[in-house]
């Protein structure tokens, strides 16, 4: 809650690009979509989804966000639709900013859509854009 609280405040000059794959037109496709474009850290742009992957891979985006076909369809049937972000683990500090903003998103659209147990949930994929060596790890503690 301390980071919704801090994201929404309007009293920092952090933003995050984000790529947003919106693969559904039901209505709750286009709800999230237009809630993720008024967080004010968020700078979102949307495309395919190879475009977007290739871009975070290349350090452009800090995440990738999918709603994939049919979320609608799914929850009417009352199984829990997957909205996926892929993001770069190696962006500790906006991975978590990012993914905590994103979990309260999907548990506000819950509440609204439902009323009920979760109907929709984040589903995280992480991409190592960065091959990472042992040495890699070891030098930053023996520095300090």
């Amino acid at each position: 809650m301390i980071i919704f609280g801090l994201v929404f405040s309007g009293d920092n000059d952090v933003s995050y690009n984000i790529g947003l794959v919106n693969q559904d037109n039901s209505i709750i496709g286009m709800t999230f979509s237009e809630s993720l474009q008024k967080v004010p850290i968020f700078e979102v742009s949307e495309g395919m989804l190879d475009d977007k992957l290739a871009e975070l891979k290349k350090g452009d985006l800090r995440a990738v966000i999918q709603i994939p076909t049919d979320v609608q369809s799914i929850i009417n049937r009352g199984n829990v639709a997957e909205i996926v972000v892929y993001y770069d683990p190696a962006q500790t500090t906006s991975s978590q900013v990012i993914l905590s903003v994103l979990d309260q998103i999907v548990n506000e659209a819950n509440h609204i859509v439902t009323q009920q147990p979760v109907a929709i949930k984040l589903s995280e994929q992480s991409i190592q854009v960065h091959n990472l060596r042992t040495i890699d790890y070891m030098v930053p503690g023996i520095l300090a």
